[in-house]
């Protein structure tokens, strides 16, 4: 009887040459088991890892695409990249109409955080901005994205008629915000400029 984590000859004979795809669609082959904890994994890239049987039947990453440690967690821009990724998500059910059934989805380079971190500090991030699309019907990628302040955004959207940005003072931080404040009514472009 082999002992825990230990496979007999004729299951590693069944599990070698086995192959998979992970949510990315990238395969993934075993070339090496010695048993169930310790199993080596060549991936269609020629990458290796070495995994267990369970995360290899969940569908394992490559190396390249593992999750970094870049201490970024907190900040504006991982909010901006996480929440661009949340909105194109196809599970997504409140903003599944603007994004994921129109096909908008964001480009493969930037799966990973430091890929789109690069790119956004060279391309004029800052922690007011916010990322917006150029061509509203293209996916988000480095050719189609550009930073814009909240009150550009909001201008943009196409279920919104009129917004004005307000300038508030906040007292805990002691800095000033920009907010944006619906106008509710139709517009009157009479001389005297009032909102009916």
């Amino acid at each position: 009887m082999p002992r825990k984590g230990q496979i007999d000859e004729k299951l590693k004979q069944e599990r070698l040459g086995q192959r998979r795809h992970n949510a990315y669609g990238i395969w993934s082959e075993i070339i090496e088991c010695n048993s169930s904890r310790d199993i080596v994994v060549l991936f269609d890239n020629g990458e290796k890892l070495k995994t267990n049987w369970k995360d290899f039947t969940l569908g394992v990453r490559p190396p390249s695409m593992q999750y970094a440690k870049h201490g970024d967690r907190h900040t504006k821009l991982n909010t901006e990249w996480r929440t661009m990724r949340w909105r194109c998500n196809p599970k997504n059910k409140r903003h599944h109409i603007w994004y994921s059934d129109k096909g908008i989805k964001v480009c493969k380079e930037w799966d990973i955080y430091t890929n789109f971190k690069d790119w956004a500090l060279n391309n004029g991030f800052e922690e007011h901005l916010t990322i917006d699309r150029i061509d509203s019907t293209k996916d988000y990628c480095p050719t189609n994205c550009r930073w814009i302040t909240q009150a550009e955004n909001v201008r943009n959207i196409k279920y919104c008629k009129s917004w004005i940005p307000i300038l508030k003072y906040d007292l805990l931080c002691k800095r000033r915000l920009y907010c944006i404040r619906p106008i509710y009514g139709k517009w009157n472009n009479s001389k005297d400029g009032t909102n009916k």
